[in-house]
């Protein structure tokens, strides 16, 4: 029996006093499992937590925490859309790093 995944389509920005900026995009695939926490790219102090699955017919739903934030994803083939932030002070220079995240099940 295969296992449902959750997959994450990301893009992430970093801002360092608007003088020095980076950006990333990529993909990732995670076991779809209730109780289960993964670390989020690039902002290490953030993970994303799978809450809870449940199975309706062909329909499978998980409820996913990212950030302060609950958001239901399916395998309806619509993507939820989610966001991650991160803000601290280096040397004396402010960051902001952002992820958008968007989130499916298959």
């Amino acid at each position: 029996m295969n296992k449902n995944l959750l997959v994450m389509k990301w893009s992430y920005k970093y801002d360092k006093e608007s003088t020095w900026y980076d950006y990333d995009d990529g993909e990732k695939e995670y076991e779809l499992s209730e109780g289960a926490a993964y670390p989020l790219p690039h902002i290490s102090d953030k993970s994303i937590e799978i809450r809870s699955v449940s199975r309706e017919g062909d329909v499978i739903k998980a409820e996913i925490y990212v950030d302060h934030q609950t958001y239901t994803v399916d395998n309806s083939g619509e993507p939820v859309v989610a966001y991650a932030y991160d803000d601290y002070t280096v040397a004396g220079d402010s960051v902001s790093q952002s992820l958008c995240m968007k989130l499916t099940v298959k």
